[in-house]
């Protein structure tokens, strides 16, 4: 850890580290001997994942590998920092490796950049979990992807659904995990500050305009007029009272 950092910084760097710690006991996302696979965007929220993920190896109790990928798609004017990701990885004893790729965006007019390119990297990094041998892909998501996700489901899909923090994959093949789940956007920014993990040199010109950022800045709105609301949100699906829903008739 940066001697710079006042104890206070550093007290809350420990403070994030051991919450994502408690998450990952609850729900059993990691076990001794697993590989885990960590998408690496350059973004901060998988650069604090990879950075959690590699501070507490020593402090829990079960033995772990990580390894780092970075999906690279050619035909998006999305730049990250590789010399920066490479050196990170290296002081830190991750494996890593950058794979490039090209999306199709002219079959479906209906399709967003934004869900072709996701969704891309997605497949990708399904791929590569299952050629380097890892059991584990771990995902950077937080409560307020959650939040999102759910909030966008319910507007766009007609239905109820977020993230979970662990799902089988392919029938069993890997798992997929969400260790920050439990953290939120700004204090995962605020962490990633003080290390200084910043390995964007371009931003997406897209992301600005998709459907997830009209719901994000909905609910920042929606945040400001009572703190309780983001937890309630994020707590919701835990607590659904069909008894008050209008669902089908049984008979």
């Amino acid at each position: 850890m940066n001697q710079d950092l006042t104890r206070g910084q550093k007290t809350f760097i420990n403070k994030l580290r051991k919450k994502a710690t408690r998450t990952i006991y609850k729900h059993k996302l990691i076990q001794d001997n697993d590989c885990i696979l960590v998408g690496l965007s350059g973004g901060k929220d998988s650069l604090v994942l990879l950075d959690i993920l590699a501070s507490r190896r020593k402090a829990l109790p079960f033995k772990y590998s990580i390894k780092a990928v970075h999906i690279n798609v050619t035909n998006i004017p999305y730049e990250a920092d590789i010399e920066f990701l490479q050196n990170y990885t290296a002081q830190n004893n991750i494996d890593f490796s950058v794979h490039n790729i090209e999306i199709d965006l002219k079959s479906d007019p209906n399709l967003s950049t934004c869900f072709r390119c996701s969704w891309a990297r997605r497949t990708t990094l399904f791929r590569l979990t299952e050629k380097l041998n890892c059991n584990k892909l771990a995902f950077g998501h937080h409560l307020d992807d959650a939040n999102e996700t759910l909030i966008m489901n319910m507007l766009f899909n007609g239905e109820i659904s977020s993230l979970p923090y662990k799902v089988s994959m392919f029938n069993g093949k890997f798992e997929l995990i969400r260790p920050m789940l439990d953290l939120e956007a700004q204090d995962i920014a605020y962490y990633s500050n003080l290390l200084n993990l910043k390995a964007e040199l371009r931003r997406c010109p897209h992301e600005k305009v998709n459907r997830r950022a009209m719901v994000r800045n909905m609910l920042e709105q929606f945040y400001k007029i009572h703190p309780g609301i983001k937890r309630n949100l994020f707590r919701s699906p835990r607590k659904i009272i069909f008894k008050y829903l209008p669902l089908d008739s049984e008979s």
